[in-house]
Protein backbone atom coordinates (compact mmCIF):
# COMPACT_ATOMS: atom_id res chain seq x y z
CA UNK A 1 0.00 0.00 0.00
CA UNK A 2 1.37 3.39 -0.88
CA UNK A 3 1.37 6.39 1.43
CA UNK A 4 -1.53 8.17 -0.28
CA UNK A 5 -3.83 5.14 0.02
CA UNK A 6 -2.78 4.65 3.63
CA UNK A 7 -3.93 8.16 4.56
CA UNK A 8 -7.18 7.74 2.61
CA UNK A 9 -7.96 4.46 4.35
CA UNK A 10 -7.14 5.97 7.75
CA UNK A 11 -9.48 8.85 6.95
CA UNK A 12 -12.26 6.46 5.98
CA UNK A 13 -11.90 4.74 9.35
CA UNK A 14 -12.19 8.06 11.18
CA UNK A 15 -15.26 8.94 9.12
CA UNK A 16 -16.87 5.54 9.72
CA UNK A 17 -16.42 5.74 13.49
CA UNK A 18 -17.64 9.35 13.49
CA UNK A 19 -20.80 8.36 11.61
CA UNK A 20 -21.38 5.45 14.02
CA UNK A 21 -21.52 8.05 16.79
CA UNK A 22 -24.05 10.01 14.73
CA UNK A 23 -21.81 13.08 14.67
CA UNK A 24 -21.39 15.59 11.88
CA UNK A 25 -17.90 16.78 11.02
CA UNK A 26 -18.67 20.02 12.83
CA UNK A 27 -19.72 18.21 16.01
CA UNK A 28 -16.62 16.04 16.05
CA UNK A 29 -14.33 18.97 15.21
CA UNK A 30 -15.78 20.86 18.18
CA UNK A 31 -15.12 17.84 20.42
CA UNK A 32 -11.53 17.68 19.13
CA UNK A 33 -11.14 21.47 19.36
CA UNK A 34 -9.97 21.69 15.75
CA UNK A 35 -11.30 23.50 12.69
CA UNK A 36 -13.85 21.44 10.72
CA UNK A 37 -11.68 21.83 7.59
CA UNK A 38 -8.84 20.06 9.40
CA UNK A 39 -11.09 17.10 10.18
CA UNK A 40 -12.34 17.08 6.59
CA UNK A 41 -8.75 16.97 5.33
CA UNK A 42 -7.96 14.04 7.64
CA UNK A 43 -11.05 12.13 6.54
CA UNK A 44 -10.25 12.72 2.86
CA UNK A 45 -6.64 11.62 3.28
CA UNK A 46 -5.24 15.04 2.41
CA UNK A 47 -3.66 15.57 5.82
CA UNK A 48 -1.16 13.47 7.71
CA UNK A 49 -2.30 13.64 11.35
CA UNK A 50 0.27 13.68 14.12
CA UNK A 51 0.39 10.92 16.71
CA UNK A 52 -1.14 13.38 19.17
CA UNK A 53 -4.05 13.91 16.77
CA UNK A 54 -4.51 10.16 16.31
CA UNK A 55 -4.57 9.71 20.07
CA UNK A 56 -7.10 12.54 20.51
CA UNK A 57 -9.31 11.20 17.72
CA UNK A 58 -9.41 7.75 19.30
CA UNK A 59 -10.16 9.16 22.74
CA UNK A 60 -12.90 11.40 21.38
CA UNK A 61 -14.47 8.42 19.58
CA UNK A 62 -13.96 6.26 22.71
CA UNK A 63 -12.14 3.57 20.76
CA UNK A 64 -8.67 2.04 20.91
CA UNK A 65 -6.04 3.72 18.73
CA UNK A 66 -5.37 0.49 16.82
CA UNK A 67 -8.99 0.39 15.63
CA UNK A 68 -8.24 3.39 13.44
CA UNK A 69 -5.66 1.28 11.58
CA UNK A 70 -7.70 -1.88 11.06
CA UNK A 71 -8.46 -1.38 7.38
CA UNK A 72 -6.61 -4.05 5.44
Amino acid sequence: MDEENFFKMFGRQVKQFRKQKGWSQLEMALELQIHPNELSNIECGRRNPTLRSVYRIANTLKIKVNQLFEFE
